[in-house]
């Protein structure tokens, strides 16, 4: 994916909302409302399950019931940022989720952004506003290695 971000148009249809993403549960952790359901909408759409939550501490809550495919996680959420979240999650068993490949989401489109990221955990980086088809592409890749 050369594309770090985009705009998704209304009325458009991306040549990614033909992945089939049927089985695979997603889970969105973002603190905006607008961000959360538009992610969630277009993984739908693509056959996703979708849990959101719109903190670190409720995903962390959530991923003890659970064991999702992938984790969408915005980097700047209200207490513990995105950063903290992905230390948290790695810290983990694997089969308590310690393992599951999760995508950082950001507005910063910035080079150490990215790679603080990385090192923290994160296998992918997409910035805002997320291009859509970049997005549906990478939970793809990152289920389907």
């Amino acid at each position: 994916m050369d594309r770090q971000g985009g705009a998704y148009v209304v009325g458009s249809k991306p040549s990614a909302a033909t992945v089939d993403l049927t089985g695979v549960h997603v889970l969105i952790v973002e603190d905006d409302e607008d961000s959360r359901q538009l992610l969630a909408t277009f993984l739908e759409y693509c056959g996703a399950l979708v849990t959101m939550c719109h903190s670190t501490e409720s995903a962390l809550e959530d991923l003890a019931e659970y064991r999702p495919h992938v984790i969408v996680s915005d980097l700047s959420l209200p207490g513990a940022d995105g950063l903290h979240f992905i230390r948290a999650l790695r810290r983990l068993e694997p089969e308590a989720g310690g393992d599951v490949p999760a995508i950082a989401v950001s507005g910063y489109d910035k080079d150490f952004t990215a790679a603080a990221a990385k090192i923290a955990g994160y296998s992918g980086y997409l910035v805002k506003p997320v291009n859509l088809d970049d997005l549906v592409t990478l939970v793809r890749d990152l289920v389907n290695p």
